[in-house]
């Protein structure tokens, strides 16, 4: 009897490595990212809840950038408040480098998590969070969302369905 249970477990073991080889091959960028989105997840499961680590290199040394009294902006934002990072990069012309000084290499231990935000689908976001006017704006594959960073409650979303991307090349 236990002869045949390791069999059949055998049998499954190879049944299910020739099954991920196909799915792979037939569908790699899919398989590829949603694999890492598993393993993250099964990662998160022996994570204790409240736990954050930060590297930092002892030999850093912060560069000094000379600073002037009046804020940082860009002229293609005259609009954008001190605090907004209103693009991907921050300004039209990629200066990611932010005027904002709380959180430093000594404090960053400290962060907590506030909130978090669930999107309530299986997906990842297409890009960045960025913040406008006080708002946090993010977006997945069907939907974009604004969410007030404080409270972390939701100002507005809106959802588009449509046909997922298509695997014909």
């Amino acid at each position: 009897m236990t002869k045949k249970l390791w069999i059949s477990i055998g049998a499954l073991f190879v049944a299910g490595i020739v099954s991920a080889w196909i799915l792979y091959v037939a569908f790699p960028v899919a398989m590829t990212t949603y694999g890492g989105m598993g393993l993250n997840y099964l990662k998160t499961l022996s994570t204790p809840a409240g736990t954050m680590s930060t590297e930092a290199n002892p030999a850093y040394k912060a560069i000094k950038v000379a600073t002037s009294s009046a804020p940082l902006t860009d002229a293609a934002w005259p609009s954008a408040a001190a605090g907004d990072w209103p693009s991907y990069n921050r300004t039209p012309t990629s200066r990611r480098y932010s005027p904002l000084d709380q959180i430093t290499t000594k404090n960053a231990s400290q962060l907590k998590v506030l909130c978090t935000y669930d999107v309530h689908e299986f997906t990842s976001f297409e890009s960045n969070l960025i913040m406008v006017q006080g708002a946090l704006i993010g977006t997945t594959e069907y939907d974009i969302f604004s969410l007030n960073p404080s409270t972390c409650a939701e100002n507005w979303r809106t959802h588009l369905d449509y046909p997922g991307r298509s695997s014909a090349v």
